[in-house]
């Protein structure tokens, strides 16, 4: 009986992670596997400390018990973003670093790897972001061992989503990828040629999904505070009130991309001042987020013209990350540029980790039938 092989590629989010496999005894027999949580999803990227024990709890179940446990756990999110710091944080009489708390973020991944297909990853490919400094990349790397896997190779987030859309786009030379998140924008500006893949420029920015979420948070409690005729500032609300506007919001920003035109964003418990009921147009929404989305489209065009190109020498942009379903965003884009020249691949949640996992299995001398 042939020994099975996993390529592992690994998707280290801002807001969520996953991993991606490519696992069979050949590349004719390989198939996709995907991991996050126990419903599917990206493995949120937050970590949960109990300040008197020390017990972890990462993932889906630190994002669903956080205003339950907020008391008891210090609670890190956005590990991406402090990966390069060098803050102490006491707990439980234990010193931890930004790399100890990445580090449960990949050991939660490699448990639900070995959960779901009882393989054991040891090493993979990791996308980051564009412009991930060499002293992150050095912390992560660190972060990655501590857990167990040995990363062979970084890759930027965009080129990863490129690979794993590869069969689609492999006939188009000059192609832009729009990859924005929870955390970040990243663009670049790939030319293909000869089943090569070169990065021709790149750009970028710390402003996306959780930066909206925010933004629609604070509209909403100043209509609060204004129809309960109290002054209060979002920072000064209790966390549970805090943790359930921020839910709620992204709730509704998605609703807004599913094409509902009003959405209602009810809490029952309001900090101290009980019930409130509020709702918001998409009219409303879309002038709202629209520095936003003029940024975001900047930030593409700006990468287009550091690779010396125009708009006309795109043959496509392929548009994958959570904020790029954002249905303002989309409606401009397609009235911008011609539609035929935008692409939106079905998975965009594990693009970037597929992607990583197709560059794993073909730096092992695998093509995966696509001459990559």
């Amino acid at each position: 009986m042939e020994r099975q092989v996993s390529w592992f590629g690994i998707d280290f989010g801002t807001t969520n992670s996953a991993a991606s496999s490519l696992t069979g005894t050949d590349e004719l027999s390989v198939k996709q596997i995907n991991y996050g949580d126990d419903e599917g999803r990206p493995f949120p990227s937050l970590v949960a400390i109990n300040i008197n024990t020390g017990e972890v709890i990462t993932g889906r179940e630190a994002k669903e018990r956080k205003n339950e446990l907020s008391s008891e756990y210090k609670f890190f999110s956005s590990i991406k973003s402090i990966i390069g710091s060098n803050e102490v944080y006491e707990i439980a009489g234990k010193k931890w670093n930004p790399i100890d708390v990445a580090a449960e973020i990949f050991k939660g991944l490699k448990e639900r790897i070995k959960a779901r297909s009882g393989e054991r990853c040891s090493e993979a490919i990791v996308a980051v972001p564009v412009g991930f400094t060499s002293e992150k990349k050095c912390n992560l790397r660190e972060a990655a061992k501590r857990a167990g896997i040995e990363i062979k190779m970084f890759i930027s987030e965009p080129t990863a989503a490129f690979c794993s859309n590869y069969v689609n786009l492999k006939g188009n030379r000059n192609v832009a990828v729009f990859d924005w998140g929870g955390g970040t924008l990243d663009v670049a500006v790939l030319r293909i040629e000869n089943g090569r893949i070169y990065e021709m420029a790149t750009d970028g920015m710390n402003m996306a999904g959780d930066n909206i979420d925010q933004k629609i948070a604070d509209k909403i409690h100043q209509m609060v505070c204004k129809e309960k005729n109290i002054a209060i500032s979002f920072e000064e609300l209790d966390d549970a009130t805090k943790d359930q506007l921020l839910m709620r919001c992204e709730k509704a920003k998605c609703e807004f991309s599913d094409g509902e035109d009003i959405v209602k964003i009810r809490i029952n418990r309001y900090d101290k001042y009980g019930t409130v009921r509020e709702e918001m147009t998409y009219d409303f929404f879309e002038k709202l987020v629209e520095t936003e989305v003029n940024e975001a489209v900047g930030c593409l065009e700006s990468a287009i013209k550091k690779a010396g190109f125009n708009i006309e020498n795109i043959d496509k942009i392929l548009c994958v990350g959570g904020s790029s379903k954002l249905r303002p965003f989309r409606e401009k884009m397609e009235k911008r540029y011609n539609q035929d020249l935008l692409y939106y691949p079905d998975k965009v949640m594990w693009d970037i980790a597929k992607g990583a996992s197709i560059i794993c299995m073909s730096s092992g001398g695998y093509g995966l039938n696509q001459d990559l």
